[in-house]
């Protein structure tokens, strides 16, 4: 008690020293795994297990979850303000946890969980101590250390007090079966058959009460009752068993022996019993029997809580601080704790290679941990006590037991070394030579030179009760604290000298050849083998104290403080993972431990923390300084080195600078000045001041930024993205924020496009990197859109004809609707033709499909782009026109009217046009009557009147006419002799005039038809009138037929006719021209003469 309150005492001491904060970084190492179970409980498949204990501190290992049957454990803490806690229990799908109410009453109570342990929070019994909790029906039930029984109707919200005939005393143990809730409060049973409203004792058949009497647990199997009972004489201890509801019980076969828990599963009862005193546990044994036999458990003494999982069976043991799991009933047991690190250590040790914390040790800082064996000890109950490292041996003292015990293979076996009434203190080796001090009424200096087995005294034994003793030792001197006095021996303890009496002096350690003491008031030190002491700085009773080279550690009420540089100063290094939030001193403290690279402490129910040396010491030069070094004058910026935790950086800027925030961090935002000059920045923390790092600035005037907008498309049309660009000032590569309607939109874009509402309000905060500006951040205008209405987009096209003629040239128009400035583009049969305009003008094939797709240019328009309507061509194929002339007669006489017919070809309904001579005559006829001239040219134009027809109009053939004179038609005769012989044979001959080349002739004698032919001949009589009428066979002759002249015939009588020639000379020369002369009678009066020479 004296130590409690020497300890909260110096909690007032500490707050006015005022040691500096180093918020050093902590990490939990991968272990020991285990914890003080103080609960178990199951919902669904997870198992949770409570860590706490019945110290009065709020602070334990809290509540841990496996999803996996207990292969992996997680603790699961967040709200849960007091981690010490006594019970666990599922309601449905909630969890409920009841913590302990001690030196922190007001973060004692119920706490509850609907989420499976992720978060929690107190729902109520705020100061109480919750041992118990169960549910029956609709209702939660708390049992507390001093307020009795408590009901909870809606979960927790609220609580009443169910406690109608229950003595006083605390609530040890809940069960329930069938109709009935049973507990177990004031050392004595009670039954309840309205769910606590009433109560009603049931102890027929249980051991008398009275002091240190009491039924410890209960349990339930079926319509079986089952209590433990532990008293303090045994026997009437034992598990005794009801069939009727508790109405009355009998000692099973299980008696004499204390009980501290039970629990069913199936036709088995486990039952966890107490060992040789009260304060030491026992075995656990079943019973398969109703509880007629029982068989000892093979687990560990010291079980307190079960839980049935399925098949398994798990057994938390606060004692052992672990937990087991069996599969096969019960048979095997195997640890079942990986990554439930709940475990207290209230002790260390350490050499060259292994740390030992408690009864487990690690040879690689902590990364693993293994559990010494406990082969060799004497008492399956005993458990080792702190470990003391000596060269190659291990050393440990059950202060319980009274016995010393030795391993020589790293804590696998033990060997009892020494058995006394001697209270030992901790181990230290010197040579071969173990030291160890006793305390108590006899405190004494110890010596063994036989590795413990047998000790003897150094000669400083007081003969008073002495609490505390130390031992220590610098090259061959060895240092003892007892009685508030130091000694010292430089000849393995065989003579002392007394060389400090520092007041209630009690723990010592080294830090290289400096000997540190802490006593009531503080810490001391000596440089000189202890013959002068000196105040080290550090005014507080400490609980824990060790040293590693030049490092001193110290820990009070689980704060650690360190010295690097022999106890000139002290820096507090435990951070907010390890600190406390407790606001009373904890008895336990923090052990630490320090190796050559890492101080290890036990942080209360949650294993073992470790923290680097190397962060241990003044700060490193700062890496570069982040910031321009063209600052903008009057601009504010920001200066930054890489942080590092626990240092102060101290700034120093040009004179006419202004620090406006961060001073003492690692970033600081200043005001920029005109004058040039070096930022300096110089890292310090607790334990000293590093180098100091630089940077040459030199600022510019600034320029200002600004920024505007504009749109694309505004009004807008609904439904349709308009892109708003932003045109920057001084910008550089500039950062844009858009907004609509005060809302960030957009990302880090010149341009920002989306779909707008009607008066929605758009600009852009554009923030500059160019090194020297103003007014950066820019806003820019702010533009309100205007929606317009939509407009649908149509268009048709017309031909300017169809149903045309092959070859024919078509112009197709389109007609917009909503169209604007629009652009289109043309499609025959599904191709792309035409150009970018209204009309298209092409000469079709039969069938084409003639189609126009025309994209609007306006703002606000639907179906855009907009097909037309398709126009099929009908395209006949074309008729050659034709026409010919034939005239009713050519080759005619002058005068005479000659019909001209036109033959037309494809001419339909023609249209004629004649031409003599190339010029036009008559009318639209196709026939043409006139008189022509010799030589005349005929023809005719033909225009037909068909649709498709081609060489339109047609030119007929030319008729070169023929038209002969009137030739007038005369004929005369002549004989071929007149004034004929009677009798003789006189022809005739026609000699005609235009008679053509076959005339027809008829001769006439006397007027009287004679004969027709070309010639007549007949024996005329004299006066015969003979003439001939001729038929011209020309075309063109006038007079005809044509009547000769007449010949009156001269028929005369034969008249004799001689001729005579008489010759003028004869006998003339050759060559002289000789005249002959006729002289003839009847010759007429013309007569022919035919001369002859020589025939």
């Amino acid at each position: 008690m004296r130590k409690i309150l020497s300890k909260i005492l110096a909690v007032f001491v500490l707050a006015a020293a005022s040691y500096p904060a180093y918020t050093q970084e902590w990490e939990q190492t991968n272990g020991p795994n285990g914890g003080v179970v103080s609960g178990l409980t199951k919902l669904g498949d997870n198992i949770y297990a409570s860590i706490g204990s019945t110290l009065f501190y709020k602070e334990a290992g809290g509540v841990f979850k496996s999803e996996d049957n207990g292969l992996n454990w997680g603790p699961m803490n967040n709200g849960l303000l007091n981690t010490n806690v006594l019970s666990i229990y599922a309601k449905d799908t909630i969890l409920f946890a009841g913590t302990i109410a001690g030196y922190d009453a007001a973060d004692a109570g119920v706490f509850r969980s609907f989420d499976q342990g992720l978060t929690w929070e107190s729902c109520g019994l705020t100061g109480q101590t919750i041992p118990c909790l169960i549910d029956q029906g609709n209702y939660i039930f708390a049992g507390t250390s001093s307020g009795g029984v408590f009901r909870s109707s809606d979960n927790g919200d609220t609580w009443v007090a169910k406690n109608t005939g229950l003595p006083t005393g605390g609530v040890q143990a809940f069960t329930k079966n069938n109709n009935y809730l049973y507990v177990v409060r004031g050392s004595s049973v009670h039954r309840s058959a309205n769910f606590g409203d009433t109560w009603t004792a049931i102890n027929t058949g249980l051991p008398g009460f009275g002091p240190f009497k009491w039924v410890e647990t209960i349990a339930s199997k079926g319509d079986t009752l089952y209590a433990g009972t532990r008293t303090m004489t045994s026997t009437q201890d034992g598990v005794y068993r009801s069939i009727n509801s508790g109405s009355n019980w009998s000692l099973t076969g299980l008696s004499n022996v204390g009980v501290n828990e039970l629990f069913t599963k199936g036709d088995d009862v486990y039952a966890s019993l107490s060992g040789s005193s009260i304060l030491v546990p026992g075995i656990t044994k079943k019973s398969s029997d109703n509880g007629v036999t029982w068989d000892s458990v093979d687990l560990p003494v010291g079980q307190n809580c079960f839980i049935a999982n399925n098949e398994s069976i798990f057994s938390g043991n606060s004692y052992q601080q672990t937990l087991f799991r069996s599969d096969d009933n019960g048979v095997n047991w195997i640890e079942a704790v990986n990554g439930m690190r709940g475990i207290l250590i209230t002790n260390f040790s350490n050499n060259s290679t292994t740390v030992y914390a408690g009864k487990y040790k690690t040879t690689n800082n902590g990364e693993n941990w293994s559990t010494l064996g406990t082969n060799g000890l004497l008492d399956i109950a005993e458990i080792l006590g702190p470990i003391d490292a000596v060269g190659s041996s291990l050393f440990t003292y059950n202060s319980n037991t009274k016995r010393f015990y030795r391993s020589t293979d790293d804590g696998e076996n033990w060997t009892l070394q020494y058995s006394d009434t001697l209270l030992l203190n901790r181990v230290i080796g010197f040579g071969d030579t173990l030291f160890c001090t006793s305390w108590g009424n006899y405190a004494d200096i110890l010596r063994s030179f036989d590795a413990g087995i047998t000790w003897e005294s150094v000669g400083l034994n007081l003969g008073q009760y002495v609490y505390y003793t130390s031992l220590a030792t610098i090259n061959t001197n060895l240092f003892v604290t007892i009685a508030s006095k130091i000694y010292r021996s430089d000849d393995y303890a065989d003579s002392w000298v007394e060389v400090a009496n520092l007041t209630n002096a009690n723990m010592l350690t080294v830090s290289d050849t400096t000997l540190y003491c802490n006593t009531f008031n503080g810490i001391y030190k000596s440089n000189d083998l202890g013959n002068t002491w000196v105040y080290a700085n550090f005014p507080l009773a400490v609980g824990h104290l060790t040293a590693n080279d030049s490092k001193v550690f110290a820990e009070l009420d689980r704060e650690i403080y360190v010295s690097i540089n022999y106890g000139a100063s002290w820096v507090r290094i435990d951070d907010e993972t390890i600190a406390s939030t407790s606001t009373f001193p904890n008895v336990y403290g923090y052990a630490l431990a320090a190796t050559n690279d890492f101080i290890f402490t036990g942080v209360g129910y949650k294993s073992v923390w470790k923290s680097d040396f190397s962060e241990m010491s003044a700060p490193a030069q700062p890496g570069p300084i982040a910031g321009s070094d063209t600052p903008c004058i009057g601009s504010t910026v920001t200066y930054s080195v890489a942080n590092v935790s626990g240092v102060t950086y101290t700034w120093q800027f040009p004179a006419d600078w202004t620090v406006l925030g961060g001073a003492g961090t690692n970033e600081v935002t200043v005001e920029v000045g005109i004058q040039s000059g070096v930022i300096i920045v110089t890292p310090s923390n607790a334990f000293g001041t590093g180098s100091s790092q630089t940077l040459i600035v030199t600022p510019v005037p600034a320029v200002p930024a600004d920024v505007s907008i504009t749109v694309d498309n505004n009004p807008s049309c609904p439904g349709f993205d308009v892109t708003f660009t932003a045109i920057p000032v001084n910008g550089g590569n500039p950062f844009y924020e858009w907004y609509v309607n005060g809302v960030s939109v957009g990302t880090n874009q010149a341009t920002y496009s989306y779909i707008p509402d009607n008066n929605d309000q758009v600009y852009v905060v554009m923030t500059s990197d160019l090194n020297c500006i103003s007014d950066n951040p820019a806003t820019s205008n702010t533009i309100t859109m205007v929606m317009s209405v939509l407009n649908p987009v149509s268009v048709s096209i017309t031909a300017d004809q169809n149903d045309v003629c092959e070859g024919t040239q078509i112009t197709f128009t389109a007609t917009p609707v909503n169209g604007g400035n629009p652009s289109y583009q043309w499609y025959v049969n599904g191709s792309t033709v035409g150009s970018d305009q209204d009309t298209y003008t092409y000469t079709p094939d039969d069938g084409d499909q003639v189609y126009v797709i025309m994209t609007s240019d306006l703002g606000c328009v639907s179906d855009n782009p907009a097909t037309s309507n398709t126009i099929s061509m009908l395209v006949n194929d074309l008729l050659p026109v034709d026409v010919s002339i034939v005239a009713n007669q050519n080759d005619v006489c002058e005068g005479t009217q000659v019909i001209f017919n036109a033959t037309p070809v494809n001419g339909g309904n023609p249209s004629y046009q004649w031409y003599v001579n190339n010029s036009t005559v008559g009318s639209d006829q196709d026939t043409f009557t006139f008189v022509p001239d010799d030589g005349d040219q005929v023809y005719v134009v033909m225009t037909s009147d068909l649709g498709c027809v081609s060489d339109n109009p047609a030119t007929s053939n030319t008729v070169t006419m023929v038209v002969n004179d009137i030739l007038p038609v005369s004929v005369g005769i002549v004989a071929d002799q007149n004034n004929v012989c009677e009798g003789t044979i006189a022809s005739f001959f026609p000699i005609p005039a235009n008679g053509g080349s076959s005339p027809t002739y008829e001769w006439y004698i006397n007027g009287t038809f004679a004969a027709n032919g070309d010639t007549y001949s007949y024996v005329p009589s004299d006066g015969d009138q003979v003439y001939v009428i001729m038929t011209s066979s020309l075309a063109c002759v006038s007079g005809n037929p044509a009547v000769s002249n007449t010949l009156q015939m001269q028929v005369s009588p034969y008249i004799d006719v001689t001729a005579t020639i008489v010759i003028t000379w004869n006998n003339l020369c050759e060559g002289s021209e000789f005249n002959f002369t006729s002289a003839t009678t009847g010759g007429g009066n013309d007569p022919q003469y035919q001369w002859m020479v020589n025939g």
